[in-house]
């Protein structure tokens, strides 16, 4: 709903779609990552969200993207995008539902993948995750 009164709003100002601004000025996985971003934050300010299934495949399909960031078409790994996914997950039950999209989604198992993309001198994710609330 708010990311809709962008649209109109930018309309509005430019006549432009910000839509087409975005995919033209975006590589596609930063464009899928504004996607993602968007699909998982609440609707509005104070609403409470609610962790359900398509939530943890958002964080998920944002996860894959920073796992498997091209830059100039080389492999990468967006470190500063998993940590900041990691952040946004509140607890260890989300955790464990992201974890479950992923493998489900990817046929591959989350916290390998991150073990094998981030190496002993970036940031400590299971510590992270550790810290979380369990509920």
């Amino acid at each position: 709903e708010s990311f809709a009164k962008v649209i109109q709003s930018s309309r509005a100002l430019y006549t432009r779609n910000i839509l087409r601004d975005l995919t033209d000025e975006l590589t596609t996985t930063e464009y899928y990552e504004v996607q993602n971003i968007l699909a998982s934050k609440p609707q509005k300010t104070g609403e409470q969200q609610v962790f359900d299934y398509p939530v943890a495949r958002a964080y998920a399909k944002r996860l894959n993207a920073a796992v498997n960031y091209k830059v100039m078409n080389w492999p990468a790994t967006d470190e500063a995008a998993i940590q900041q996914v990691i952040t946004e997950i509140p607890n260890q039950q989300v955790w464990q539902l992201t974890k479950l999209a992923y493998q489900k989604e990817y046929s591959v198992n989350l916290e390998d993948e991150l073990n094998e993309d981030l190496g002993v001198f970036d940031f400590d994710w299971k510590e992270m995750i550790k810290k979380k609330p369990l509920k």
